[in-house]
């Protein structure tokens, strides 16, 4: 009879308890379906081969004589045994419960984000109540996430490590979540609900800006002050979070992870702001309000000098505060704040640009006196035109206002009794200037030399020193109507932002000057004028903040195109001026080189409108010495065809306003080109062989053709090179006379 080994029942007993354990956990894993059939058929094998290794332990034991090397492995089996029993139940008492603990805090976690980000949203869009409703979904969210992570079967399950850090990572996570809300949204609504972004956004006014947006900025400064230090902690708060080893988890919150991270260089950079930027605007918007700086009859130039102290003092900040928003400009919630500062930002980064423009015309605020001359391009020259009428701007009483245009011969005489120009080049190539015939000091394409000469006619006139002289034409004028809005003149007529340069320089001349319908030259000089006052009054009367900016692009442009020239009687004035790029000087530095293109007609006829000059610049060509040349064409072309001529001559047989000019539509013509500082011109010739002159005005190299005629319908193509100063490798642009062959269509 076999003999009955001992310990048998119990290893049965201890390894059918370990069997059912393993059993219930792998039921209950298959249960949830979550588990992909190959990972749960790797834990079974897993299973069943810890299984397997207990009953070797188990059963290698058993036997008649109870040694205790037998005794031992039994021992160890049934430690084995009950530990993984022990483990298997144990997760599959808790395991499906967790999982869906789990399963719950992701979605809410994913809740929380999205209340967060709509949250946010809404204040930035000040919808204060939505936000609030969000916010408080968000705290509810962030007590249940709490809630069921100190449970008590996560107290057990926290003990191993990989599932502790996932628990710790969650509660850092919602901690960093909920102080977001407590320490940065509800404060901010608070904030913003006093004083919404909004009235940064739209609505600038002289009129209603006041002691009002002095009370925002002070309120955004508190709040920057609040908030700024919170948020900084928050970044390092959530830079401690451990990370997930669920990727899920670790996937669900990496987007959020991205946007703290790009919140983390931006906002020490807001640090300080509020002292250097906010208040000091706030103090001076208190002290001297906005709307002070229009007067009844023009612009305060006291206040205006005042809050030019201030952008200059608060620029460097808002450089700082306009990089930091460029830089989180991917961030959705900087490029929202962005978006409604940018307004502001964009006005005063660009008064900054025209600061030392401003500040030379209106000086410590003590009277001045400025001629502005409004060009008639019509009768080109070669700084823009003819001067048709003039007008005072002053600086009295601390007031900058505009004074009454009339036509030229009330202030600019004909003659002078001296000669302006007195080497035998500049009497050639300006000739009737050297006979001193002061209005048409034009034909000089140097500013700088033509305003000087239209001051002193007026001192000769009526004894009076000028502080300085403005010359605009039409081009400018229409690019400020389509800013300040349209004007009417009092024949009717209406001048906006898309027809008052060819009104002036065209269809005014055909209105008036013909048998028909003749009208007398003054009175299209009162138009001129009436425009050019009507132009200048509607600029100050419609003078508004959330146009500054583009006026300012406006005379940007202009003083580029040579549509607006300043002159200045004192020196170191004048050369503020030069180094702004508003004195129509010919070109003086050799980094950018330019060529300039100068056209004048000899005669006192509307033929402007007919000219057509078309410059084309070729490939350059390295020199051995570092220079560069470049092939120039240039085509001059008189567009009156014989149709247009004999029309012409239909309406008005007599000529009346020479229209066409005095030699039947043909161009009486003077022409310059001048070559880059530093550089030359060679190889000139023409299509028409015409002998050109050439020589040095104010240093540079010019060829010139004086006094040639253009048949109607017909050009003239001029071809020369212009080489650069050496090591410059810069393409040469082109400056010209203001032309009005853009506006033809």
């Amino acid at each position: 009879m076999p003999q009955k080994k001992k310990g048998l029942p119990v290893a049965i007993i201890f390894l059918l308890l370990i069997i059912a354990s393993g059993a219930w956990l792998a039921w209950n894993v298959y249960s949830l379906g979550v588990v992909p059939l190959n990972y749960f058929l790797i834990g079974c094998g897993a299973a069943a081969v810890v299984i397997v290794i207990v009953a070797l332990f188990l059963f290698a034991g058993l036997g008649k004589n109870s040694e205790k090397p037998r005794k031992a492995l039994r021992v160890i089996g049934v430690i084995l045994s009950v530990l993984f029993s022990a483990v298997f139940a144990l997760v599959a008492l808790f395991g499906p419960k967790a999982y869906h603990t789990v399963e719950a805090v992701v979605e809410k976690t994913e809740l929380m984000q999205e209340e967060l980000s709509t949250a946010t949203d809404n204040i930035l869009e000040e919808k204060f109540e939505d936000a609030a409703g969000q916010i408080e979904l968000l705290d509810n969210n962030a007590v249940e996430i709490r809630e069921m992570l100190s449970q008590k079967e996560w107290a057990i399950l926290s003990k191993i490590p990989i599932i502790g850090q996932n628990i710790e990572a969650e509660n850092k996570l919602v901690d960093v979540m909920q102080g977001t809300s407590d320490d940065l949204l509800k404060p901010a609504a608070d904030y913003l609900s006093q004083a919404p972004l909004s009235g940064l956004e739209t609505g600038l006014s002289f009129e209603t800006e006041g002691s009002d947006l002095s009370d925002k900025l002070d309120i955004y400064a508190d709040m920057l002050d609040e908030l700024v230090p919170k948020a900084e902690q928050l970044i390092e708060d959530f830079g401690a979070i451990p990370s997930f080893t669920i990727p899920e988890m670790e996937e669900q919150v990496s987007e959020f992870r991205g946007t703290v991270a790009s919140f983390s260089g931006i906002v020490p950079q807001l640090d300080g702001i509020s002292d250097t930027v906010l208040r000091p605007i706030a103090d001076t918007m208190r002290e001297t309000p906005l709307s002070s700086i229009k007067a009844e009859t023009g612009v305060n130039v006291i206040a205006l000098s005042t809050y030019l102290d201030l952008i200059e003092s608060v620029q460097p900040g808002l450089e700082g505060l306009s990089e930091t928003l460029d830089s989180g400009k991917d961030n959705e919630s900087i490029a929202g704040i962005s978006e409604k500062l940018t307004p502001a930002l964009d006005l005063i980064s660009s008064m900054d640009e025209y600061i030392p423009v401003l500040r030379t015309m209106i000086g410590d605020g003590s009277d001045r006196a400025y001629l502005m001359v409004a060009q008639n391009t019509a009768e080109y020259r070669a700084s823009g035109g003819f001067p048709g009428s003039v007008g005072m701007m002053i600086i009295q009483g601390g007031v900058l206002s505009a004074g009454q245009f009339a036509p030229v011969a009330n202030y600019i005489p004909e003659y002078a009794n001296y000669p302006f120009y007195t080497t035998d080049l500049e009497n050639r190539l300006f000739t009737w200037i050297a006979d001193s015939k002061i209005r048409d000091a034009g034909w000089n394409p140097h500013f700088p030399v033509v305003g000087q000469i239209w001051a002193a006619g007026f001192r000769d006139m009526y004894g009076i020193d000028v502080n300085g002289v403005i010359a605009l034409t039409p081009h400018i004028i229409q690019d400020l109507l389509s800013v300040s809005g349209p004007v009417t003149l009092s024949n009717g007529v209406e001048l906006n932002g898309q027809n008052a340069t060819k009104v002036l320089q065209h269809d005014l001349y055909y209105s008036f000057y013909t048998d028909a319908n003749y009208t007398s030259e003054d009175y299209i000089n009162g138009l001129f004028a009436e425009t050019a006052e009507s132009t200048v009054h509607s600029i100050i009367a419609n003078l508004e903040l959330d146009r500054v900016t583009d006026y300012f692009k406006v005379f940007k442009e202009a003083a580029e195109d040579r549509t607006l020239m300043i002159w200045m009687a004192d020196a170191a004035e004048q050369q503020s001026i030069v180094n702004a790029g508003y004195s129509g000087s010919l070109n003086i530095d050799p980094e950018k080189p330019e060529i300039g293109v100068f056209y004048s007609v000899l005669d006192g006829d509307k033929v402007g409108w007919f000219v057509g000059i078309d410059t084309v610049i070729g490939d350059g060509v390295q020199n051995s010495d570092g220079t560069i040349s470049y092939p120039v064409e240039v085509t001059l072309s008189d567009r009156l065809t014989a149709e247009m001529i004999a029309e012409y001559h239909a309406n008005n047989p007599l000529n009346i306003g020479n229209l066409i000019g005095s030699y039947d539509g043909a161009l009486n013509s003077l022409i310059y080109f001048f070559a880059p500082a530093g550089g030359t011109i060679s190889d000139l010739a023409n299509s028409a062989g015409l002998e050109g002159i050439t020589g040095e005005y104010n240093g540079l190299q010019l060829g010139s053709y004086l006094e040639f005629m253009v048949a109607p319908d017909s050009s003239v193509v001029f071809t020369f090179t212009i080489t650069t100063a050496p090591g410059v490798t810069e393409v040469p642009v082109v400056k010209t006379t203001p032309l009005l062959q853009d506006y033809w269509v």
